[in-house]
């Protein structure tokens, strides 16, 4: 039985047409906003809502290190998270003070009620993202005291406009969209 081998010549003009390839998915993926998003029971949804609740906790474990944090700019496994937390003695300060380890960047913070369908926008509030941090939370929302925790703040909410674009709704000053730059009396 015999092989033939299929070998493909490529040409001056198939290289550039995988070039305006590769760049054009380059151009979309960087106009995709991150999100992260975080599942709320209805009473912390409902502060979160009200603007009363401005940060969220979630507990240092392999898997909230695996969704949050940067291993030497690269994501890794919960496995991987596991090992650097058993070797740091379980202590995330000590963690996190390694140079090699940072925190993720997001955009937005997606909160919602429970697990909703995309489609369910009453259950469903994007938020600026501010940072995360490591810290005490507050007794108030959710807390338990003298334990440290991932801290995700969140910003001013952010609405969607029959213009395709996204502003942040409730920050005083603001009066055009961030994205296309058309006055908010104009987006009626």
């Amino acid at each position: 039985m015999s092989y033939r081998l299929i070998t493909t010549k490529i040409t001056e003009d198939n290289k550039n047409r995988l070039n305006l390839t590769k760049s054009a998915k380059n151009n979309q993926n960087s106009k995709k906003m991150k999100k992260l998003r975080l599942s709320l029971t209805g009473q912390w949804f409902e502060m979160t809502e009200k603007g009363i609740k401005r940060e969220d906790y979630r507990e240092i474990t392999p898997y909230w290190c695996a969704r949050l944090c940067l291993c030497y700019g690269k994501k890794h496994s919960k496995r991987m998270w596991k090992t650097l937390l058993y070797v740091c003695n379980n202590d995330p300060v000590l963690l996190m003070s390694k140079e090699f380890v940072t925190f993720c960047d997001f955009d937005q913070n997606e909160m919602t009620k429970g697990y909703p369908k995309n489609t369910d926008a009453e259950r469903i509030i994007n938020l600026d993202h501010l940072g995360i941090k490591i810290g005490y939370g507050k007794e108030e929302w959710g807390a338990e005291p003298n334990k440290l925790y991932f801290v995700i703040k969140h910003g001013a909410e952010i609405n969607k406009h029959f213009c395709n674009c996204e502003y942040p709704a409730k920050m005083k000053g603001v009066n055009q969209c961030y994205r296309c730059k058309k006055p908010f009396k104009d987006l009626k």
